[in-house]
C-alpha cells in the first residue's frame, strides 16, 4: 500500500477507528512511513517493515492528529529562521491537500520597508488578496515579491477547493492575521542550532543574517512574546 492508496481509506475513517488493523505498506514511500510511524507509535497499526525515521519528524505527531479531524482548517506556521516552517508546510500540503501560501511572498520592496517589527510585510496586500478571498471561499490570486530581483512575479492562482489552508512563514502570527487561524504553531530551535542551519545553506550570508535578519526576527518575537504561547513547539527536544 503506498501513500496515497491509505490517504484514501482515511477520508472516510478517522485515525483511532482504524486501530488494530494491519496493512502491509510500501517500505520506499518516505512520505507513507513518516505518517504511519508519527502517528500510530503507539502501535495503532501492525507496522510489517521497520522504518528509519528522523527524529525531528516525531516533533508534529500532536499537530497532524488535531489536524485529521478537520474538515476545513487555516494553520500558521512561524517559527526562528530555519526552524523548518517550510518543510512543516510541505508535509501538511502533502498529508491533507492543504493550499500554501508563503508570507515571503508578501515582502515590500527595500525602499518600502518601515522599522516596524513586521515592516518588511506589505500586510494590506496580504489581507486583500489572500485573507478576503478565504473568507469569501474564492480563489486566491496574488503576484509573487521576488526578493532577489526586487520585482514581481506573474500572477498565482490558488483555486478554492477543500478549505484546508496553510500560512507559512516568519511574521504569520501578526496581530492583524490573528483571527483568521483555526490552528497555529511557532517552531523555537536553540541559538546554536539556528545559525548551524543557516550557514548550511547559506553560507556565504551568515553574517548578514546575524547583523540583519535574526535582530528583526528577535523583536518581532519579543513583541508578539511567541515564545510563551501554548503552540510553541520547541524542536531542540527533537533534534540532536
Amino acid at each position: 500500500m503506498n501513500f496515497q492508496e491509505f490517504k484514501d481509506i482515511l477520508k472516510t475513517h478517522r485515525c483511532e477507528d482504524l486501530k488494530g488493523h494491519e496493512f502491509i505498506i510500501d517500505s520506499h514511500d518516505e512520505l507513507m512511513t513518516r505518517y504511519l510511524y508519527i502517528l500510530h507509535k503507539k502501535n495503532i497499526f501492525k507496522i510489517e517493515t521497520p522504518m528509519i525515521i528522523d527524529r525531528e519528524w516525531l516533533a508534529y505527531k500532536e499537530l497532524i492528529c488535531e489536524l485529521d479531524g478537520e474538515k476545513h482548517f487555516i494553520l500558521a506556521i512561524d517559527g526562528m529562521i530555519a526552524s523548518g516552517k517550510t518543510t512543516l508546510s510541505h508535509l501538511i500540503k502533502q498529508l491533507f491537500d492543504a493550499s500554501v501560501i508563503h508570507m515571503d511572498d508578501f515582502y515590500q520592496p527595500i525602499e518600502r520597508r518601515t522599522d516596524d517589527v513586521a515592516g518588511n510585510i506589505n500586510i494590506e496586500r496580504l489581507i486583500d488578496d489572500v485573507v478576503v478571498p478565504i473568507q469569501k471561499k474564492k480563489n486566491i490570486e496574488y503576484r509573487r515579491f521576488l526578493c532577489q530581483s526586487q520585482s514581481y512575479d506573474q500572477t498565482k492562482i490558488i483555486p478554492y477547493t477543500n478549505g484546508r489552508y496553510v500560512i507559512e512563514g516568519t511574521y504569520a502570527l501578526i496581530e492583524q492575521l490573528n483571527g483568521l487561524y483555526s490552528h497555529r504553531i511557532f517552531l523555537n530551535i536553540t541559538t546554536t542550532q539556528r545559525i548551524e542551519r543557516i550557514t548550511a545553506r547559506s553560507k556565504n550570508r551568515v553574517q548578514q543574517f546575524i547583523e540583519q535578519w535574526i535582530p528583526r526576527e528577535e523583536a518581532y518575537i519579543e513583541r508578539y512574546q511567541l515564545r510563551n504561547q501554548e503552540y510553541v513547539l520547541n524542536k531542540s527536544f527533537f533534534i540532536d
